[in-house]
């Protein structure tokens, strides 16, 4: 009897996580497709802004990962998903048949209607966008570098840009990292304005120009560098047979299925846990990922699909600078600040990186 044929689409932290749970298995035909050649460490790219810091650090190749694995991967992006047919349309215009198909394909850079933003700012998501980022502020000193949002992001960017330029953050919201308590907020904002980082909180943006943000009120602030890292949008694909939310999120379950052998992961699935939103991390990615995988292998087996997902976190952390962070721990929120939640973030990235690396070098071994 053939294999069943997987489809993961996107090697992000979800799809990664969910290829190394079918590896384990070692009971289906799995197809990755991603438009990249490597695997981004998305949390860890504000650290390649820092000088002799590089965007290929916080990259793995999917080459090297998937070697010997028994993964086909295709470099190649999701445009349409036909869930009754189990067909997906590539952009290259070929398409893909499925047994099973998983939906890890990211996020795509949400724009808002500020006249002049799209133009002028640079988005701040990718490696690829860390790159443009990189090459614009190279061999410049001092530049007034603006960010535009105030968030987990944000925050890092400008912790990172503060030692070699001026930098201002303009947030939304009343305090800077609004994701986390108002005490850990205040910390990171006297760190930020120790190191020389103004902040303008809250702030809106009426419209942007080449040079100069003009604001609501009338005011107007100068800029050599615009950076904007103000949120996700869904990603670019067209769901045929899939319901979609007000949003353009596909709907799922309480299994991450949104069609007949369709599920999502990663930032494509809407976590909701007692009626609120899951705020969309790396983290949660992973864990939806392994989750995920685990219910199709299931349902492969014998139909059923266990206990629907219930997201497990560890924590937030998130660095100001290559010393000092903020954050909390385990499913309490124990606070943590200063050098011990920059160490602990560290020391995450770390272990990520040796585990994602043990998964495929255990699955390479098994064949």
């Amino acid at each position: 009897m053939p294999k069943p044929s997987i489809v993961v689409a996107g090697g992000g932290y979800a799809g990664m996580a969910a290829l190394a749970a079918f590896q384990r298995r070692n009971s289906a035909d799995v197809t990755l497709v991603d438009p990249s050649p490597v695997h981004q460490l998305i949390p860890e790219l504000p650290t390649a802004l820092r000088e002799g810091g590089s965007v290929g650090q916080h990259t793995m190749p999917f080459a090297e990962l998937l070697k010997d694995t028994g993964v086909s991967w295709r470099q190649d992006a999701v445009r349409r998903v036909l869930a009754a047919e189990k067909r997906v349309i590539l952009h290259s215009g070929g398409e893909l048949v499925f047994d099973w198909l998983l939906m890890c394909v990211g996020s795509t850079t949400r724009w808002p209607s500020v006249p002049g933003l799209r133009n002028h700012a640079y988005p701040f998501r990718t490696a690829v966008d860390a790159q443009a980022l990189r090459d614009r502020l190279a061999h410049n000193d001092g530049l007034m570098v603006v960010v535009l949002g105030g968030g987990l992001t944000g925050v890092e960017v400008a912790g990172e840009l503060a030692a070699r330029h001026r930098v201002r953050v303009l947030e939304a919201a009343p305090r800077v990292l609004p994701e986390v308590g108002p005490g850990l907020s205040r910390y990171a904002d006297r760190v930020l304005r120790q190191k020389g980082v103004a902040i303008l909180a809250p702030a809106q943006v009426k419209a942007v120009e080449a040079s100069r943000l003009l604001m609501d009120g009338g005011d107007a602030i100068s800029y050599d560098v615009l950076v904007w890292t103000g949120g996700i949008a869904p990603p670019d694909v067209d769901w045929a047979g899939v319901d979609m939310d007000d949003h353009g999120y596909p709907v799922p379950d309480e299994w991450g299925q949104v069609a007949p052998s369709v599920f999502v992961a990663g930032d494509a699935y809407i976590v909701r846990r007692r009626g609120e939103i899951v705020p969309q991390t790396a983290q949660l990615a992973e864990e939806a990922g392994t989750f995920v995988a685990h219910t199709v292998l299931a349902r492969i087996r014998d139909g059923r699909p266990g206990p629907p997902f219930d997201p497990h976190f560890k924590g937030l952390l998130v660095a100001l600078d290559s010393h000092r962070g903020v954050g909390w721990v385990m499913r309490r929120g124990l606070a943590v600040k200063g050098y011990s939640a920059r160490a602990l973030k560290g020391l995450v990235f770390s272990q990520y990186r040796s585990r994602l690396g043990a998964s495929f070098r255990e699955a390479s071994t098994d064949d």
